[in-house]
């Protein structure tokens, strides 16, 4: 797989071992799939699944397209639009 730079980083909130909860930048696709086995979301989150499908396909194939597909896949995932009123989910 190869680990490509977003075009900027998507900020999310994340739990560390002591239970602190921090805000990191991720700023490549692999951190990004990191995050996203870490948070656990999985089947159940339609928003998950897209930012996974998208976050995998920018691993296997970087073509610059596929990263800021997967970029923008992971932000939605982390920062909804309004009208969706779900909170900034944790990773």
């Amino acid at each position: 797989m190869h680990s490509r730079r977003f075009s900027e980083p998507v900020t999310v909130h994340r739990t560390h071992a002591d239970g602190t909860v921090h805000l990191t930048p991720i700023i490549t696709t692999k951190e990004a799939y990191d995050a996203l086995m870490e948070a656990g979301h999985a089947l159940a989150n339609p928003a998950w699944q897209a930012a996974l499908d998208a976050i995998v396909r920018a691993l296997l194939d970087p073509t610059p397209q596929n990263v800021e597909a997967g970029r923008v896949a992971f932000d939605r995932l982390h920062h909804p639009h309004p009208s969706g009123g779900s909170q900034p989910r944790r990773a």
